[in-house]
């Protein structure tokens, strides 16, 4: 049977391809590669989580009270997978047009480009890869004999309720940073391990250990490089050697690396080069078989479904049309879902400073100056501004409450090649934390009249000028 695209993965970056060529009148198959609903599951379910414990500490500072029972954070996180589920049916997919073929295939070795699938040959001019990622457990002696949790366990009914109060949390991950977090405000005594000497290193180090500063001030007993290399099962629960450290903990809960799932695609039938770390792609997301296109969690990067969706586009446009149009992430915001949030769009100082050396002017400003922060009670938070010293604007990156709005900002002006003088002349509603981004142009004012001496020499030849017919 033949199509225009082939999507293969029904993930959600692979839905919205679907439903994208739909919508542009393309004749679309998604075919599942018996991909469920199970690992989006885990993170509505551990977001809902984080949203939860963040309204019930918000309002325990207003008003302290009995902390809600865990029945409710597991049933309402149920809810919401529930809900959500009925939204990705397959049957509204259908009703787009689109032809959804449940099963797990594999392309056809070349010369004859084709998707088999229940004995079916399906063909594309194009096929677009968006199949799911797979957990990497560290390989250690007696895991799988003394057991650990991972975050699909936590989502089973009356696992939260039934957690002991010492935990232990491998991982770096969003996800493992935002459930020591949640588990922290549930009174859970948590340590989280970390594999490398700080968090997140493609980020800015400076918010990194702002970061790190906060969950220390969560009560997490925070290991920086500490990996697992030894557990044992014991009476009260577990013994861990964690680096240089050794412990012991009630459970150990596992928030382990992914890598892209490829397995049973025969790839290497058709040509296409991939590693641990996702599909080989070029700028126009094109595997080194130039029919075959990937995006999201396949090709690496953080799995974030704004950066898959931008992905999805760049493909169906050059899949369905003439392949001329490439990535260009650097207008590309992303937030990291933790509290306080983390976000980026563009280079970070240290990126900027490789690229334009001294050429870099690096602006900041502080939540717990901002009057609406102060007013909301969240005090933790930094936004950074890297702009070249012509006044071009480079990058942002922030971490505080409802900083994405503010990197969405700054996005934005990337996108239109804006200068510090487009963005001083938008003004923002106020109080809000755009305030940050006033108190930035402000800054850059002062640093650009102090940096043109010829400016501040004219300037105080007009005041004088204007003074001297008065003092007459």
């Amino acid at each position: 049977m033949n199509y225009d695209v082939i999507v293969i993965g029904n993930t959600p970056v692979g839905r919205y391809a679907a439903l994208t060529a739909a919508f542009w009148e393309a004749r679309v198959a998604l075919v599942t590669q018996d991909i469920s609903f199970a690992a989006q599951g885990d993170w509505f379910y551990h977001f809902s989580l984080t949203q939860l414990t963040a309204i019930a500490q918000k309002w325990n500072n207003v008003q302290p009270i009995a902390s809600p029972p865990l029945e409710r954070y597991q049933q309402w996180g149920q809810q919401v997978i529930a809900v959500m589920e009925q939204e990705q049916a397959f049957v509204k997919l259908a009703a787009q047009g689109i032809d959804v073929i449940e099963g797990k295939g594999e392309f056809c070795r070349l010369p004859q480009q084709a998707f088999i699938v229940n004995d079916e040959s399906l063909k594309a001019p194009a096929y677009l890869i968006a199949t799911e990622t797979s957990p990497i457990f560290p390989e250690v002696a007696n895991l799988s004999e003394a057991g650990c949790l991972t975050l699909t366990d936590l989502r089973q009914k009356h696992r939260l309720e039934t957690l002991p109060n010492n935990l232990t949390i491998i991982g770096e991950s969003p996800e493992a940073i935002s459930l020591a977090q949640n588990l922290a405000k549930l009174e859970k005594n948590i340590t989280l391990s970390l594999p490398n000497s700080h968090l997140f290193a493609k980020e800015d180090e400076e918010i990194a250990y702002l970061l790190q500063a906060q969950l220390e001030g969560d009560g997490i007993n925070l290991l920086t490089a500490s990996a697992l290399s030894d557990i044992r099962k014991t009476e009260n629960g577990k013994w861990l050697q964690l680096g240089n450290h050794t412990m012991e903990t009630e459970e150990l809960i596992i928030v382990p690396e992914k890598t892209p799932n490829v397995e049973g695609l025969n790839l290497e039938g058709v040509k296409v080069d991939y590693t641990h770390e996702g599909l080989a792609v070029n700028r126009k997301l094109q595997t080194t078989n130039q029919n075959i296109y990937g995006c999201g969690g396949v090709i690496g990067g953080y799995p974030f479904f704004n950066l898959a969706r931008y992905e999805a586009q760049i493909v169906l446009k050059n899949a369905l049309f003439y392949p001329r149009h490439k990535v260009d992430y650097r207008t590309i915001p992303y937030l990291i879902s933790i509290h306080p949030p983390l976000a980026r769009v563009g280079l970070t100082e240290r990126q900027a400073k490789r690229r334009y050396g001294n050429k870099v002017v690096v602006f900041k400003d502080y939540f717990k100056d901002n009057s609406l922060s102060i007013i909301q009670g969240e005090l933790s938070g930094l936004l950074k501004l890297i702009v070249h010293q012509n006044g071009k604007i480079i990058g942002a990156t922030g971490i505080g409450n409802n900083v994405g709005e503010l990197v969405n900002i700054i996005a934005i002006a990337l996108a239109k090649n804006w200068k510090m003088k487009q963005l001083k002349s938008v003004s923002f509603v106020s109080p809000s934390v755009s305030d940050l981004l006033t108190n930035i142009v402000q800054k850059w004012d002062f640093y650009y009249y102090q940096t043109h001496p010829l400016l501040r020499k004219l300037r105080k030849q007009y005041f004088l000028f204007r003074r001297n017919p008065m003092q007459e």
